[in-house]
């Protein structure tokens, strides 16, 4: 195996077909795929087992069920709340809490590392969130918990990264920060956005949802 070779990581995305070499360091070799990403370096080189240029950020993967259930055993419990809230608004999708004693389709958890991640998820039928608290805060560079879970609850609903930066599924933190265009005094871009929601429209096939969507929240509902 040649230098050249030991560069190369093999990212594989859980239950999927979809493989992508992707030419990385080994400091880098520790961030997962589908996740929220600090460092931009690291995420400007990472791609989630499918081209950039694509018109929409589906995977290919998806759930044979349109209502799905989560389990939140995280602290974020706002975070969680608003970002399924978002997500259910503006998809035809449907996320409940799982009933106790029951499995949930979606179960997102915590944890406290140093790594460079805010946010981890698996695609379906994976079913799995991970937040990283040591990244995630005010305190930690503002990243904004209600834009990581959307973030992650897209990859868990089967979307993948992208290359528009004003897109919840971009590799990135602050969406509120990356656009700003059209949004009215007091409001910031938030959840899902157009590109998002149409993705998600192509994955399950929905027809187009009837009825507004408002692609930005209250300032007061950025934590």
């Amino acid at each position: 195996m040649n230098r050249t070779t030991n560069r190369l990581l093999l990212i594989a995305v859980t239950m999927s077909l979809s493989v992508t070499l992707v030419p990385i360091s080994s400091a880098q070799a520790s961030i997962e795929s589908c996740g929220t990403f600090i460092d931009s370096k690291a995420s400007s080189q990472i791609v989630c087992a499918a081209a950039k240029r694509t018109p929409y950020a589906s995977s290919g993967r998806r759930w044979p069920m349109t209502r799905l259930t989560y389990r939140n055993a995280t602290k974020y419990r706002v975070a969680v709340r608003r970002a399924v809230y978002r997500w259910n608004r503006a998809t035809r999708l449907k996320l409940v809490k799982a009933s106790r004693g029951r499995r949930a389709d979606i179960t997102i958890r915590s944890v406290s590392t140093n790594e460079a991640w805010a946010g981890r998820a698996s695609l379906p039928p994976g079913g799995r969130v991970l937040l990283n608290t040591l990244a995630i805060g005010e305190a930690n560079g503002g990243v904004v918990p209600t834009d990581v879970v959307a973030h992650e609850l897209g990859h868990a609903l089967g979307l993948v990264h992208t290359s528009l930066q004003c897109s919840i599924m971009y590799p990135g933190v602050g969406l509120f920060n990356r656009c700003k265009d059209r949004v009215r005094s007091g409001f910031v871009a938030c959840g899902p956005q157009k590109f998002d929601v149409n993705s998600i429209n192509k994955l399950y096939r929905f027809p187009r949802k009837r009825g507004p969507y408002r692609y930005q929240c209250p300032k007061s509902q950025l934590s």
